[in-house]
C-alpha cells in the first residue's frame, strides 16, 4: 500500500529508539489499552510481548505495525474476539464513538476496518495466528478488500 519501515522517535514514550524501525513495547499492557477500541468492554488479557514498527509513505502518511503474543492461543482468541466485537459496538455507535468505525469486515482469523480519527482515513488489518496478533494501522483512505490483501 505504499507505506515503508520508518525510523523515528516516540511521541509518547510507548518504546525506547533503538536506531531501527522495529521497538520492543515498554509495557505490553498499555500498548494493548492504547490499541483497543474503546467502545465497548473491557479487553480480555494482556500479551506478554509487543513488538512495534513505524511505517510512512511519500506523502508523510504515517503507519504502525503491532506484534501482540500472548501466553497461549486461547488468550490470543479471546481477545481477538473481543476486539472484533469492540469493533462493531463502535460502528454502531458512529461519530458518538471514541474509534469511528467506518467499515469492516471480518475473513476467518483477519480483520479489515476503516476508521476516520479527527476525520483522516485510517485502515487497518488485524490477524491472528495461533498465540500472535499483528496490526497494520495505516493513515490511508484503504479499500476493506486492500486491508485483506495486505501483508
Amino acid at each position: 500500500m505504499g507505506f515503508t519501515p520508518d525510523i523515528r522517535e516516540p511521541e509518547e514514550g510507548e518504546f525506547v529508539p533503538n536506531g531501527t524501525w522495529v521497538y520492543a513495547a515498554n509495557d505490553p499492557a498499555s500498548a494493548a489499552t492504547q490499541t483497543w477500541p474503546q467502545c465497548g468492554t473491557q479487553q480480555p488479557g494482556a500479551p506478554q510481548y509487543v513488538l512495534m514498527g513505524m511505517y510512512a509513505n511519500d506523502e508523510g502518511a504515517l503507519g504502525v505495525g503491532q506484534a501482540f503474543e500472548f501466553a497461549s492461543a486461547a488468550d490470543a482468541g479471546a481477545w481477538f474476539n473481543g476486539y472484533a466485537a469492540d469493533l462493531q459496538a463502535c460502528q454502531d455507535l458512529g461519530d458518538q464513538a471514541y474509534t469511528q468505525v467506518v467499515d469492516h469486515t471480518t475473513s476467518g482469523t483477519v480483520i479489515a476496518d476503516r476508521r476516520l480519527v479527527a476525520g483522516a482515513p485510517w485502515g487497518e488489518r488485524v490477524a491472528l495466528e495461533g498465540a500472535v496478533i499483528t496490526f497494520v494501522v495505516v493513515q490511508a483512505d484503504a479499500t476493506l478488500d486492500q486491508l485483506l490483501a495486505a501483508p
